[in-house]
């Protein structure tokens, strides 16, 4: 037998996977843009409001990117937990750091290439500006 409030129900549950999809295009255009993954841009990237991400639907989800997943209050803690999430930060700071080299690098490569290609096109303006004053003068000079 149907309730009543099925329809309603499924509504709520097509929208809260939406929100999630949302987020989740967000989160995968942050990490393919290299931009920082925070709460706050994936809320300007997905248009899901702040409020909406601290949501417990919502935060479970989130808790499953790195980038989220330690940041719960532990309120209490053995020391063996502590060791092995100073390890786990460890880590990421290294991956953070090696990913930072390589895009340094690469940032390196674009840059003299864009150099190399100014100068290049800067060369071709003063030779066609000096064409053009050339022929410019040998009009003047017919009149």
């Amino acid at each position: 037998m149907k309730k009543q409030n099925e329809g309603v129900r499924a509504y709520q549950e097509e929208q809260r996977q939406e929100t999630l999809s949302k987020i989740d295009e967000a989160y995968r255009y942050l990490k393919d843009t290299h931009q920082t993954v925070t709460k706050t841009a994936i809320s300007k990237e997905s248009g899901v409001s702040k409020k909406t991400l601290t949501k417990p639907y919502v935060y479970e989800h989130l808790m499953r990117y790195p980038e989220f997943a330690g940041t719960e209050i532990e309120k209490s803690g053995t020391s063996e937990e502590m060791a092995a999430r100073i390890k786990m930060l460890e880590e990421q700071l290294k991956i953070s750091v090696q990913r930072n080299k390589k895009l340094t690098e690469e940032l390196k490569k674009v840059k003299a290439e864009n150099d190399i290609k100014y100068k290049q096109l800067r060369l071709d303006y003063e030779r066609i500006a000096g064409a053009y004053q050339k022929l410019s003068e040998k009009k003047l000079v017919r009149l």
